[in-house]
């Protein structure tokens, strides 16, 4: 989990990071706002404890959501260490071959069980 943690602080600094100023529910986990984020399209992001928002998303009303569903990405990390990564990566390969390119990521099973938790 360090690992993944360590890498959230690199791409925070990577992208031009901040601190959001405020937090999870949870102390451990540390939110940063970002210019942008790889890839270009993703809203918000999860490295081990640290969430990754892009800065234009911060203002909107869903941004609850977005945190509610990398939160629980988080704790997806938490749960499986540093396995996770490759879990994901064979999850969305999965879900590639069985419902084609266009909902690997959408059916991908981690990404399936955090849209369930973002309310």
């Amino acid at each position: 989990m360090w690992l993944g943690t360590k890498l959230g602080r690199f791409w925070a600094r990577i992208f031009d990071g901040e601190p959001a100023g405020c937090a999870c529910n949870d102390d451990a986990t540390q939110i940063w706002l970002v210019r942008r984020l790889f890839p270009k399209w993703a809203a918000g992001m999860a490295w081990g404890n640290v969430i990754l928002v892009r800065r234009d998303q911060w203002v909107h009303p869903h941004v609850v959501h977005l945190i509610a569903h990398e939160y629980r990405h988080v704790l997806q990390w938490r749960r499986h260490g540093h396995a996770f990564v490759f879990l994901y990566v064979a999850a969305s390969a999965w879900a590639f071959l069985r419902y084609g390119p266009r909902q690997a990521y959408r059916m991908n099973r981690f990404e399936c069980d955090a849209r369930d938790h973002e309310t």
